[in-house]
């Protein structure tokens, strides 16, 4: 699904509506060549924008940051989605004999990439409903077995 420059405006805090053009919804409609890729970057795009609420960070920043940290939590270690999202600062470094995965890692705990990271994370209680359920049934029918003991229940 392409998105249109009124509903990326809608989404967006009033400061950063100026930044909001044709141009940048075209670039935000193919941020990859990978379909997959390109769905996943959008779809994050959009979960992660009250991240922008704050004002600190510009448009392209979170661009950026949610590329990094989709392609984190698709399983790419820090060197490899810092390379995919910034392919010519990777290639400089390269060639200039420096680690990439210093800069990698320095990038991975900027402000922007824990905030949305933070985001990304699915609470414990969300995450393990179906699990809880299942034991407050076991219970449930411990206590209606006429055969399990009293003390067996309370332990339970």
């Amino acid at each position: 699904m392409d998105y249109s420059v009124q509903q990326i405006k809608k989404m967006v805090s009033k400061k950063h509506r100026a930044y909001i053009t044709e141009d940048f919804v075209t670039d935000l409609n193919h941020l990859s060549t990978d379909p997959e890729l390109a769905r996943v970057y959008k779809e994050n795009f959009l979960t992660y924008i009250n991240v922008m609420q704050d004002g600190k960070w510009s448009i392209p920043e979170y661009i950026h940051a949610v590329k990094f940290v989709s392609l984190k939590l698709m399983g790419y270690d820090n060197t490899k989605a810092y390379s995919i999202v910034f392919p010519e600062r990777a290639e400089k470094l390269t060639k200039n004999g420096q680690q990439i995965g210093a800069f990698s890692c320095m990038y991975a705990k900027s402000k922007l990439v824990v905030a949305i990271f933070k985001q990304s994370i699915i609470p414990s209680y969300v995450l393990n409903a179906p699990l809880y359920q299942d034991a407050l049934n076991e219970l449930a029918k411990m206590i209606k077995d006429p055969g399990i003991k009293g003390m067996t229940k309370v332990k339970a």
